[in-house]
């Protein structure tokens, strides 16, 4: 089976990230691109405020955890690729979405307004304060091989299965190369070149 994370992976979630960080942190005069260039070198918000030269208020995480997930700020998400290229693979291959989401009602709410509706029943969410990609993984798909997709270290971090194969790509949070990289990772630009390599080579493409 194919997992694909959705922040990062699917979704653009770089404005909606930008926005929650100058909100909780009252910063002004951050452009995007200056976040953007920063939280790629400084991942933790602690370093990057520094950074920045933005103090962050005693409040500043419970602030952004909240507006991370609200729905103003969702409404900022877009595709990452042409959504009827996605529903295509979906329904050529037996895949699932697989997010970490606290709400997990604006979550749905979010695939019906980017016309993903259809994948919902193949939609599986997890809270991150209860249950990683990982430890998902490990109990619930523990014969066969599987693919993971995503951006950050929940997926990276996945590879220390022996049935699970990952791939990176470039386009969240977080750079392929801040984790050290096995012989089951592979790095992609975005979703769109890992979709075009799996259709060509599936499971191949971690032998090469």
């Amino acid at each position: 089976m194919v997992f694909l994370d959705f922040d990062g992976t699917i979704v653009n979630l770089w404005p909606r990230y930008y926005r929650a960080f100058c909100m909780a942190s009252g910063a002004a005069g951050v452009t995007q691109a200056q976040y953007l260039a920063a939280k790629r070198r400084f991942p933790a918000d602690g370093k990057l405020a520094e950074h920045l030269q933005v103090p962050l208020p005693d409040d500043y995480f419970s602030r952004k955890r909240g507006l991370l997930e609200s729905r103003q700020l969702l409404q900022h998400d877009t595709l990452l690729l042409p959504r009827e290229e996605l529903i295509s693979f979906f329904g050529r291959y037996d895949c699932r979405i697989l997010t970490s989401r606290r709400r997990e009602p604006l979550f749905r709410e979010e695939l019906a307004r980017l016309g993903l509706e259809g994948l919902a029943s193949q939609a599986i969410v997890l809270d991150p304060d209860k249950m990683g990609k990982k430890e998902y993984l490990q109990a619930r798909f523990p014969a066969g091989c599987h693919v993971l997709v995503g951006d950050s270290e929940a997926e990276w971090e996945a590879g220390a299965l022996e049935n699970v194969r990952v791939a990176l790509v470039r386009s969240g949070l977080r750079r392929p190369e801040d984790f050290p990289l096995t012989g089951r990772h592979l790095v992609f630009p975005t979703i769109a070149g890992f979709l075009t390599g799996y259709r060509g080579r599936g499971l191949e493409l971690w032998e090469s």
